[in-house]
């Protein structure tokens, strides 16, 4: 079971401010299990609306999974828990259309420096987490007692890991003033960018093949706890405008919103 919209209208005998407010109880409790695990009960909302099937001759609910694009680290993070909600058509129309525009503008190469910026805030994060794992996995190696764990090149590797600083290269603070001079939908224009943008990414690139490197060296070493590098270069960040199923949910979504349904979330 995954995320998913399914299209939706409201019952006719269902008040729309009554809606409204199981929406947003919806959202909490949507928002407190993805983040927190919480197991809180969840409000009927199912129940106060009309799905659209996928095909008039059977019961199968038509549906989509949100998670690619709302996990795709080309949108800015301020819209990661956009669709993560149950939404009217036009609140629907709207959140679907920017993500369009903006994926379209990117296509025709235009924002090149948001890109840019944007690849080094999700890189330096990804950095970030790689090295707190890396040295998790030291820490536990260093308390086992078994004889493997006391092997010099197992000792050695640990002794690398725990002589790493931190791959961060700037604060998240340091992002806010250029996002801030995004101009948003319909306009979209790239943000104001610092002078050593390029500097920048250089340098972040350059640590990413670092880490790469030392976790290969990781694993060949100690291969009891495997830890893996997700940060990538920005040509494979880049690629992911291209992604299919951008194109898959855009078409999707219209499809429903032209016959005038909203998205319901369903996890």
């Amino acid at each position: 079971m995954g995320i998913d919209w399914y299209p939706f209208q409201l019952k006719n005998e269902v008040s729309k401010i009554d809606f409204e407010r199981m929406i947003v109880a919806q959202r909490r409790f949507f928002l407190e299990w993805y983040y927190d695990g919480s197991d809180n009960s969840y409000p009927p909302i199912d129940e106060m609306v009309n799905f659209g099937y996928a095909d008039e001759m059977t019961e199968y609910i038509d549906a989509i999974r949100v998670t690619p694009i709302a996990n795709n680290p080309v949108f800015p993070y301020s819209w990661k828990n956009d669709l993560f909600t149950t939404c009217f058509q036009e609140e629907a129309k709207q959140l679907v259309q920017k993500r369009r525009l903006l994926i379209e503008l990117l296509r025709k190469g235009r924002l090149l420096n948001y890109l840019k910026l944007r690849y080094i805030e999700h890189t330096d994060v990804v950095l970030e987490m790689t090295w707190t794992d890396l040295c998790d996995c030291a820490r536990q190696v260093r308390n086992r007692t078994n004889n493997w764990a006391q092997k010099e090149s197992v000792i050695f590797a640990c002794q690398r890991i725990e002589s790493l600083s931190s791959p961060q290269i700037l604060q998240e603070s340091f992002f806010e003033p250029y996002w801030n001079t995004l101009e948003q939908p319909p306009q979209f224009t790239d943000p104001d960018c610092p002078e050593n943008l390029d500097d920048l990414l250089f340098r972040i690139e350059e640590t990413v093949r670092n880490f790469v490197q030392i976790c290969h060296d990781w694993n060949r070493a100690v291969k009891a706890e495997k830890c893996h590098c997700f940060a990538e270069s920005f040509d494979s960040f880049q690629n992911k405008i291209n992604d299919p199923f951008l194109d898959e949910l855009f078409e999707w979504t219209q499809k429903w919103i032209d016959r005038g349904y909203g998205m319901f979330l369903s996890f």
